[in-house]
């Protein structure tokens, strides 16, 4: 919830940001037409054959990551991305962990179901600077 309601403050941000430099509707349509969606979806099995007192462990899951870029407008733009993962065809004989999912039962696969804001950030840019704020993932190399 914590996490929609910082999307939705960026989303207000953007257009507040926008809507005080002299804007058509045009221009206001170009955010969301000119915006790139993408989407990453991982299917995978993983299983656990151990020596111990505990169950032997299955997974079937699917991580999904979904993103949605805005087009620009008078230097500002604006990125959302969520990452989720869902147990699929119940296949969930597993563990995360002591205190996480089916805890002591089977041997564990560090899988927990889970959705979580990966990136939301408001950017300005133009020739010689960039800004962004708000959650970003940073790279270094």
């Amino acid at each position: 919830m914590r996490n929609s309601c910082k999307s939705i403050l960026n989303i207000g941000l953007l257009i507040t940001a926008i809507s005080h430099t002299a804007v058509s509707s045009a221009q206001m349509s170009k955010l969301f037409d000119e915006g790139k969606a993408a989407g990453n979806f991982n299917l995978r099995y993983e299983s656990v054959n151990q020596s111990n007192a505990l169950d032997d462990a299955q997974a079937l899951t699917l991580s999904s990551k979904l993103s949605f870029t805005s087009g620009i407008v008078n230097g500002f733009s604006a990125m959302v991305e969520v990452e989720d993962v869902r147990i699929v065809l119940g296949v969930d004989d597993y563990s995360v962990g002591p205190a996480g999912f089916n805890p002591g039962k089977f041997s564990v696969i560090a899988d927990a179901e889970t959705t979580e804001l990966d990136q939301n950030f408001l950017q300005y840019s133009n020739d010689s600077f960039t800004a962004k704020l708000g959650r970003q993932v940073i790279v270094y190399f």
